[in-house]
């Protein structure tokens, strides 16, 4: 969602993502926009069901990063949040706004090479935030 006009671009730019990834397996479904007073706030997307990507998922999460580098689009923040593994061990790659298409190789390469420390990051970044509800 954009709390702020300078993110509403971000948000373009991430529909413009999913919308190159529709029936790939890559990505969720994109199911359609949120709008307030005509302009775009935010995206709606398939739930999916998974789990966050650890450094045991390293294999798995190359692979699906070569999958869409192979469709000429780097991804821009390869944080573990970003990866959801499912029970089947199907990777799904979520958070595009950073993504750009048309990226050269050695920008690609720099991403599968980074990915070994984004996946043992515990610090929390990327994670968004938790919403603690009392009983």
């Amino acid at each position: 969602m954009a709390r702020f006009d300078w993110e509403i671009p971000h948000i373009q730019r991430e529909t413009k993502i999913y919308s190159l990834l529709e029936g790939t397996g890559i990505a969720p479904r994109f199911l359609g926009h949120i709008r307030e007073q005509g302009r775009v706030i935010g995206i709606l997307l398939e739930k999916v069901m998974g789990r966050h990507a650890g450094i045991e998922d390293l294999q798995i999460c190359c692979s699906a990063l070569r999958r869409l580098h192979g469709l000429g689009i780097s991804h821009g923040d390869c944080n573990r949040y970003n990866f959801i593994v499912g029970i089947d061990n199907r990777v799904t790659l979520v958070d595009f706004e950073n993504s750009t298409v048309g990226v050269n190789k050695d920008a690609m390469e720099s991403e599968i090479a980074k990915l070994n420390e984004e996946l043992t990051e515990e610090s929390g970044r990327g994670g968004g935030f938790m919403l603690a509800v009392g009983r």
